[in-house]
């Protein structure tokens, strides 16, 4: 949970801590998360492993005392993200289509071409939402960084897969 809270975290925790100080709590949340995920056989390893390409970034801001890595967060995970919804795309079955998988386990290749379709459409997400979220870190204020990545990223998320549940149930019907 408050890995979902991060910015709000970071704004707050900034204006008390030192960007190395909460750099080291962060990094500690994450590896705890990480080996708490790992242990469990009912997370799915690509969500496991997502917050792993955090660590290099919060390494940063804990050795240099700055904010900058810590900003630069919402960028490891888009990346990550991408790269683990892309390689699904390379060596099938994608992301999509195993979590569809989940309701539907006997989906037709229809639904299959769908969902890579739908896979292909998330990684264009992570690619411009994490090109905005390093805009926000390296040229914006810690406000207009908390507001984008708190806020405006998850919402944009959230319609994201909203239209795209809508479309499912209302024209493709998969």
């Amino acid at each position: 949970m408050i890995l979902a809270l991060y910015p709000f975290v970071v704004y707050f925790g900034l204006q008390t801590l030192s960007p190395a100080t909460l750099a080291c709590i962060l990094l500690i949340v994450v590896i705890a998360r990480v080996g708490f995920s790992a242990a469990r056989q009912s997370v799915p390893p690509w969500l496991v492993w997502a917050p792993v390409g955090s660590i290099p970034v919060l390494l940063v801001s804990l050795l240099a005392d700055t904010a900058t890595g810590i900003k630069l967060y919402p960028i490891a995970i888009n990346t990550m993200l991408l790269v683990v919804f892309s390689l699904s795309l390379v060596k099938p079955p994608t992301i999509i289509e195993s979590l569809a998988k989940l309701q539907k386990p006997d989906l037709p290749p229809s639904g299959v071409r769908y969902t890579r379709n739908v896979t292909g459409v998330w990684c264009v997400f992570f690619i411009i939402n994490g090109l905005i979220s390093g805009y926000t870190a390296l040229y914006c204020d810690i406000q207009s960084w908390m507001l984008y990545n708190g806020f405006i990223a998850y919402v944009a998320m959230g319609a994201l897969f909203g239209l795209e549940f809508l479309f499912r149930k209302c024209v493709v019907k998969v």
